[in-house]
């Protein structure tokens, strides 16, 4: 198999590195959007990213969420994300 190679030109006003946090969001969607492939039903899927946060943190503290890794379609790699079981869920949300 022949490998490809891509060159990209910048022809826009502003410089690239303006644009890497919007890049950077896009691929995060794209992420998530990936990761719901991933669902077993009444689970709950979540990027390794969002779940690691502070603030998420707290809204799961009460469950375990279960670190696992996808091939995922775009993604170089495997890619972390954390599952909570659908029977946790539905015994610990309220």
């Amino acid at each position: 198999m022949a490998v490809k190679s891509r060159t990209f030109t910048w022809h826009l006003e502003s410089p690239p590195e303006k644009l890497w946090p919007i890049l950077g969001h896009t691929a995060r969607r794209n992420e998530a959007a990936r990761l719901e492939g991933e669902t077993i039903g009444g689970d709950i899927i979540v990027s390794a990213e969002f779940c690691e946060d502070a603030a998420v943190q707290k809204l799961v503290e009460d469950f375990t969420p279960v670190a696992q890794t996808a091939e995922l379609k775009g993604f170089e790699g495997p890619v972390a994300f954390y599952r909570i079981s659908a029977e946790e869920f539905a015994t610990k949300r309220n």
